[in-house]
């Protein structure tokens, strides 16, 4: 078999499928470009899901025209320079694959215009090939119109999910992604109906406060020396009989890891059953030079350099904070050993839901275990 190059068309697609699977990854890129960019304001808008379009409008730094253009070439960016700089990552994007991906597989429109610009840049693409570039009238900020998901790859689009299970996994996971970004103003449209509306607030607790009702448990403390815990957790009475409700995020960034929910969980101890999870979330913040968030194409795990005594820190904070409770603990709480040496023999899914977010119009809490106890309506303006 001879051995040949592939050409940049096929590259492009091939990273698309690593970056970009559904239409909430698609958001979950541009809003990570939108916070970078120093927005406090940031608009999303859906139609058929995502499928159909996809328009994201932030207040950021906006982007100078050659700027604007360079964004969209392979492993083009401007949160690094040097192999080192791997090691102490403090920004939501770096590797400089998003956007080149995003453009390989839609028709693209982006407009854009910093504070000392009068006029924007607008750039047409359709399926990575640049159509027109020209200055336009615009506002201070960026903004992305996703048009045609994986028109030109429908291999990749016939395992989309329905528009219904499309629209709800971009609301759940968007709100997620509101409690990791507090002082962010977010608003999310569906169809052209506003369906999330959540101002800034002071930090991600105030957040999760408007979303988890009843009983909760507050997490907030140092541990290690390094490392700031904070979270809010559900009453052991809200439990579900999966992890989706329980929300990592680690130096800002939602994350799907298995070790910190086993944490949490086992933090919990008796006052769970083997198959139940508590809802709620649990943040980190840590010395980037302590995790690794290179690990993932979609930047959705990360490794720590000290696993088992970031797990034992949040498993014993969670214990403590337990300790509040009206009910009194079980004695068998305090006797049962930590589970971090096979952390992964569990049926843990990854973390895309947070255990309020679900459609106002369906009432849907069917997954919930007690639906009597959960009183986990949204305080969003819809």
């Amino acid at each position: 078999m001879k051995i040949k190059l592939l050409r940049d068309d096929v590259i492009n697609q091939i990273a698309a499928g690593e970056v970009i699977d559904r239409p909430y990854s698609v958001i979950r890129e541009l809003l990570d470009n939108s916070i970078d960019a120093k927005a406090t304001e940031v608009s999303v808008f859906i139609e058929e899901g995502g499928q159909k379009l996809i328009r994201v409008v932030d207040n950021g730094e906006g982007m100078q025209r050659d700027d604007a253009l360079l964004a969209f070439e392979r492993h083009a960016t401007s949160k690094i320079s040097t192999a080192s700089d791997l090691l102490n990552i403090n920004t939501y994007g770096f590797r400089g694959e998003a956007l080149s991906s995003i453009a390989s597989v839609t028709n693209l429109n982006l407009k854009t215009r910093t504070k000392d610009n009068t006029l924007a840049t607008e750039v047409n693409i359709k399926g990575g090939k640049i159509i027109s570039v020209e200055q336009t009238s615009g506002n201070f900020g960026t903004e992305f119109l996703i048009s045609n998901l994986f028109f030109n790859v429908p291999a990749r689009k016939k395992f989309l999910k329905s528009v219904s299970s499309e629209e709800r996994k971009i609301k759940q996971w968007f709100v997620q992604y509101t409690i990791a970004n507090p002082n962010i103003h977010f608003k999310l449209y569906i169809n052209n109906k506003l369906v999330v509306n959540s101002p800034a607030v002071e930090n991600s607790l105030a957040r999760a406060r408007t979303l988890l009702k009843g009983n909760t448990i507050e997490v907030n403390k140092h541990v290690l020396g390094e490392v700031k815990l904070e979270g809010l957790l559900g009453h052991p009475a809200l439990a579900q009989f999966d992890s989706s409700g329980c929300v990592v995020i680690v130096n800002g960034r939602l994350v799907s890891d298995k070790i910190i929910i086993r944490a949490v969980k086992d933090g919990f101890g008796s006052y769970l059953k083997d198959r139940e999870y508590p809802i709620g979330f649990i943040s980190l913040q840590i010395s980037p030079s302590l995790v690794d968030i290179n690990v993932h194409p979609q930047k959705s795990e990360v490794r720590f350099r000290n696993e088992r005594e970031i797990f034992l820190a949040v498993m014993n904070s969670v214990k403590e904070a337990l300790s509040g409770l009206n009910t009194p603990m079980p004695s068998s709480y305090m006797t049962q050993p930590p589970s971090y040496n096979n952390p992964y023999n569990s049926s843990l899914t990854p973390n895309h839901y947070f255990p309020s977010i679900i459609s106002e119009e369906s009432k849907d809490y069917s997954y919930a275990k007690n639906t009597s106890a959960t009183n986990l309506l949204l305080n969003f303006n819809s």
